[in-house]
């Protein structure tokens, strides 16, 4: 009887702890995936406003060397609803596999894209830096058509001159490096790299390969909701296996399944 009771015991406590470990996981909310094995379906997901766009064998590849290249998810993508005050999409994970193929700089990752920003927006684009990144010159459709000359808010240079990234932070206009966002991290040539970042509505986390590389406060007139977009500068690359969760969510693994990893669980503790 004590030996019956030992094993119950055992596999009750067994199935606790289970439950502890995978149960916050087995609750992500996919708000949206693309796998890229559906050229269809992803040419409606996504807005090719600049460079040269592939989608073939499960990854999206942006193959021109040319100064700035985007595609930007679509209205269809991204819905109404998340552009909306009251129910804008303000708290998500972004995740991409990204593998740099050719160019002396990385990838780029923009997010909290607006379409209504138009009043926030200090002047025209003009030359220099910030005219690389006008959604109006780079050919915005869809709801994005409402920014007109209108400006990224956040994005991520991975790999900048092939030896670092940093964040870039867009207000009113004026593009600038996020102060301490430095790190030493690049892409290496023909190597995958897991990307995932951690919007709230005050706080950004950065992640390579489930490695914490920047977190920080950047608010301060920034928009906190917004829709995403790739990118590349000077640089071929291939990004594969795109997900969005809710903020409560898990890692994602490549191809959807929910990770349930311990280092992927110690991120999110």
């Amino acid at each position: 009887m004590k030996r019956i009771l030992s094993s119950l015991f055992t596999l009750i406590f067994a199935s606790v702890m289970m439950c502890l470990f995978l149960s916050p996981t087995a609750m992500a909310k996919i708000l949206f995936e693309d796998n890229f094995r559906n050229a269809e379906k992803s040419k409606n997901n996504w807005v090719f406003a600049a460079g040269d766009w592939k989608v073939q064998g499960g990854k999206l590849t942006q193959g021109a060397q040319q100064e700035r290249t985007m595609a930007y998810m679509s209205d269809k993508a991204w819905p109404e609803e998340y552009d909306t005050k009251e129910t804008a999409l303000t708290q998500y994970i972004v995740e991409v596999t990204v593998k740099k193929l050719r160019g002396d700089n990385g990838a780029l990752i923009f997010w909290r894209i607006r379409d209504d920003m138009k009043v926030q927006i200090g002047r025209e684009c003009g030359g220099g830096f910030n005219s690389s990144f006008c959604l109006g010159d780079a050919g915005a459709k869809g709801r994005l058509e409402k920014i007109g000359k209108g400006r990224i808010k956040l994005w991520w240079d991975l790999g900048r001159q092939d030896e670092k990234s940093v964040l870039v932070r867009d207000i009113n206009g004026i593009a600038r490096d996020f102060e301490a966002s430095e790190s030493k991290h690049k892409l290496a040539k023909n190597k995958e790299v897991r990307v995932r970042i951690e919007n709230d509505t005050k706080f950004v986390k950065l992640f390579l390969d489930d490695n914490l590389v920047w977190e920080g406060k950047v608010i301060q007139g920034a928009n906190t909701g917004g829709r995403i977009a790739l990118g590349t500068h000077a640089t071929s690359a291939e990004f594969s296996d795109f997900v969005i969760t809710d903020l409560k969510g898990e890692a994602v693994e490549p191809g959807g399944k929910i990770t349930t990893t311990w280092g992927s669980l110690k991120t999110r503790r």
